[in-house]
């Protein structure tokens, strides 16, 4: 046995005593991993099959015996730096398997199997299990440690994420397979104690995790379904150590990013997600639907004309599914517009409004018009209920007349999980998934238009680092009025470790004054119609029938108002039958749920500022989709200025690690769970300006080291109360109160600059501090100067706060001609004990403040 030991220094995580990494190799091709000298991973064995035949480097994993023929050790030296690796060559009667592990002097390992022969006959009756395995890993009690796990999982970039604690649960609660192949954090409960990321570093869509539940065993390697290896195929898999969760996987991130080339700053410039939109997806007004008697052309000119009206600068529109023709199984026949919708063209439209396009695509049906077996140009995979394409000249031509005449700027792809698992040569071929979206983000680059994932799995999202093109992706939940998409913040955290934009999806800006309501004729119908139907309906919701159906069902179709309140009674059956109610229990409440529901249903979204808060501080499009007259302007102008620019953070707002912990550690945290309690930062002229949310949360605190690695002194405030200022230093915390939706606490956070001053920023602002409003900030002797962009007109509005002086608040309008220096006058504000209260409003010359446009 020998022992191979990597120090991990990245400079970027900003931590000196980083985790130590031990890897103990063992004669028989076994290894043991350490970190900080605690046991913490022991392997599980080598696997692969060939020729029908599954063949195990240990009796429990296979019928069929490996051999091993000769083990190789070294160092080597590649983009990374220096490394130790240890090679393994099996034999499986003749065919041969080659595991490598490099161990890199940076602190991380990668584990690689390669088949020079190729395999055949390799798949198995369960897709999600595995036909090879290398690293594998047993499950189950390990030296002394006591950790969590955080492991992504399902739809929505892993949005269906599970935790526990990894040495108790990992083996009954891991999710494995298509669905639940992702990252897995493996951390400790202290505040920047190591945290371990497993995931797959090549071979992204397919790559199975699977939980081996005879052998106690986690499997990395080619899912089940593949029926065959190509010679030479490698696949492999990374373990990285950091420092916190959030560190950790930031760090993991930049390595997958900087193996591929791919700039995590593209994103960063993707039109949809820099300025204000408007969306006709689910849940928006629009969303198949127009104004009474119009076409969607004419709708789309009417929301122009009254967005300029009422000075609300949208830039860019979404069409969702609405808009193209659909053939076999409602899948897309034709990617163009349906007749009807726009009798002047798209072309014409655009040239009207000036209004860019993100344009919504589904998975290809059979009877596909590109497809040559269906008298179309070119290659395609047909199969009983989908179709791919085969060439990356279709790609090209689909995208080119879009971004040349009607402004396509982003192609959302959705349906991306009912594409791959919906069809054999995806699940087969260990190659063709990648190919197909290799293809499409060749034909994106061509034309010059980026490319947002809807629907992925967490697979779609690790391939992503591949693809310069795929900038975004939804890390929610379809939105509908008073549903939870909003809470992304821990698919943010994946998301933004691979250089991708989080969306959380449209929202309506719609006050309840705007909604108006039949409320008793509404309840009576619907006392009415659960006395006649209910008990049907609730076998029906047990019978797992699509909630549509169920609407239908029992009549409460017939108006919009009737199917909102169907859906939310029906999700609310399906909390209560996961409670084990009898089939009399939920009868009796259906029947009085009528009466109890809130008046605020239809359209009126009631945490309209939490959704505004979110989509700014996700760093996502901040897409409105109200009718054309009931956009609430002041709300949609928090986050942006007035050219439309969203006024967004530099880092998207994540789950801060303590809250994490608090998921799976409830003892530590007073038997409860913190809740949703997100940071965000943005990067001004060296210094760390931040954001925090809490919402539907508990009672919490967060400490200055959960925000912060430096050393220096804050000045807060909560954008709800910004009459109360708070002063946080390194011993300090934020005590936040518990939450709802409606009740959030958002706060800014500003660093005192050496002249004793804070920039507090756009106080009426989401994030007060934006890259997108100043370019830098500097101490003079007894003050500050603040450089600021903008709009020619635009009047902005400047806080800043010291001990001694109090806060200061400046107001201007940006000049003709930018760099122009300002004096202007400002309102003064006086405080005694950390609150400010406005007394006298006194205009006098600013000292302390002196803003500069550029």
């Amino acid at each position: 046995m020998f022992v191979v030991t990597a120090f991990l220094f990245l400079l970027f995580l900003g931590i000196s005593a980083s985790p130590v990494l031990d890897v103990h190799f063992g004669a028989d091709g076994e290894f043991r991993i350490d970190i900080d000298g605690i046991p913490s991973f022991q392997s599980g064995g080598v696997l692969f099959r060939s020729n029908g035949k599954s063949y195990g480097s240990q009796k429990t994993v296979a019928s069929y015996a490996l051999r091993l023929i000769r083990s190789e050790t070294g160092t080597g030296i590649d983009t990374f730096g220096k490394y130790k690796y240890a090679t393994n060559f099996w034999d499986a009667d003749g065919v041969p398997g080659i595991m490598k592990i490099r161990v890199y002097e940076a602190g991380f390992c990668i584990f690689e199997q390669s088949y020079p022969e190729g395999l055949s006959t390799t798949n198995i009756d369960d897709r999600d299990g595995v036909i090879t395995s290398f690293p594998s890993f047993k499950l189950g009690k390990i030296g002394n440690n006591k950790r969590g796990f955080l492991a992504y999982n399902g739809h929505f970039a892993g949005s269906q994420y599970i935790t526990g604690l990894w040495e108790e649960e990992a083996a009954s609660k891991l999710p494995y397979g298509l669905e639940g192949t992702g990252p897995i954090a493996v951390f400790s409960p202290e505040r920047g104690g190591p945290c371990a990321i497993l995931s797959a570093f090549s071979s992204f869509m397919s790559v199975n995790q699977y939980v081996d539940q005879n052998a106690q065993v986690l499997r990395f390697g080619l899912m089940g379904s593949t029926t065959f290896v190509p010679k030479n195929y490698t696949l492999s898999t990374i373990l990285f150590v950091g420092r916190g969760i959030n560190s950790a996987m930031q760090a993991w991130g930049d390595i997958l990013l900087t193996n591929y080339k791919k700039d995590r700053t593209r994103s960063r410039e993707d039109f949809a997600t820099k300025y204000l939109g408007y969306s006709t997806a689910k849940g928006g007004y629009y969303y198949y639907r127009t104004e009474e008697g119009k076409t969607y052309e004419e709708t789309i000119l009417d929301l122009k004309n009254v967005a300029e009206e009422s000075k609300i600068p949208i830039r860019y529109w979404l069409m969702d599914s609405w808009w193209y023709y659909k053939g076999l199984g409602q899948g897309v026949k034709k990617w163009e517009a349906f007749t009807g919708l726009f009798p002047n063209g798209l072309a014409n439209l655009y040239n009207k409004t000036k209004w860019p396009v993100v344009a919504h695509n589904k998975y290809w049906t059979p009877d596909v018009v590109y497809a040559k077996q269906n008298g179309g140009k070119w290659n395609f995979i047909i199969e009983e209920e989908k179709a791919l394409p085969t060439e990356l000249g279709f790609w090209s031509e689909l995208f080119n007349v879009p971004a040349r005449s009607w402004g396509l700027v982003t192609y959302e792809q959705d349906w991306l999980i009912d594409a791959f698992q919906g069809m054999n040569c995806t699940l087969e071929s260990p190659t063709f998934a990648r190919e197909w979206l290799f293809q499409m983000a060749q034909g994106a680059g061509v034309n010059n238009i980026t490319i947002e994932y809807c629907n992925p799995w967490s697979r779609f999202v690790l391939q992503s680092v591949e693809f310069q093109q795929v900038t975004s992706l939804r890390a929610s939940d379809d939105y509908k009025p008073r549903n939870n998409q909003w809470e992304i913040g821990v698919t943010s955290i994946f998301a933004d470790a691979l250089g991708l934009i989080p969306i959380k999806d449209n929202f309506r800006s719609a006050s309840p004054n705007h909604v108006v309501l039949q409320e008793e004729v509404r309840r009576a119908e619907c006392k009415l119609n659960i006395d006649e139907y209910g008990e049907e309906m609730i076998n029906q919701v047990l019978n797992k029938v699509p909630t549509p159906a169920i609407c239908s069902a029992i009549e409460l179709c017939n108006t919009k108002a009737g199917c909102i309140l169907c859906e939310a009674l029906v999700d609310k059956i399906k909390e209560l039958m996961e409670q084990e109610k009898t089939v009399s229990e939920l009868l009796q409440f259906a029947k009085v749920y009528c009466l109890r529901y809130p008046k605020d249903i239809d359209d009126h979204e009631p945490h309209r500022r939490l959704e505004a808060a979110v989509s700014t501080l996700s760093m996502g499009p901040v897409t409105p989709s109200d009718a054309s007259n009931s956009f609430d302007r002041d709300l949609i102008m928090r986050s942006c200025r007035e050219d439309g620019t969203i006024l967004r953070p530099d880092v998207p707002a994540k789950m801060i690690d303590s809250a994490i912990v608090s998921m799976v550690f409830k003892d530590r945290f007073n038997g409860t769970e913190a809740g949703n309690i997100w940071a965000s930062h943005t990067y001004l002229s060296g210094f760390d300006y931040a954001q925090v949310l809490a919402a539907r949360s508990t009672d919490f605190e967060v400490f200055y080291e959960d925000l912060f690695k430096d050393n220096v002194t804050y000045a807060a405030f909560e954008v709800n109360d910004t009459n109360c200022l708070h002063v946080i230093g390194r011993n300090d915390k934020i005590a936040l109160p518990s939450t709802d939706a409606i009740t959030f606490q958002l706060w800014n956070l500003s660093p005192v600059l050496p002249s004793g001053w804070a920039l507090l920023g756009e106080t009426d602002k989401w994030v007060s501090v934006s890259s997108a409003r100043f370019s830098n900030v500097s101490s003079t002797k007894d003050g500050l100067i603040v450089h600021l962009k903008g709009v020619v007109g635009e009047n902005v509005t400047v806080a800043a706060w010291s001990k001694n002086g109090g806060l200061k608040v400046a107001s201007l309008r940006a000049p003709k001609f930018l760099g122009y220096n300002f004096v202007p006058n400002l309102s003064v504000f006086v405080d005694l004990e950390r609150c400010f209260h406005a007394v006298n409003v006194v205009h006098i010359p600013v000292k302390n403040l002196t803003l500069i446009w550029r």
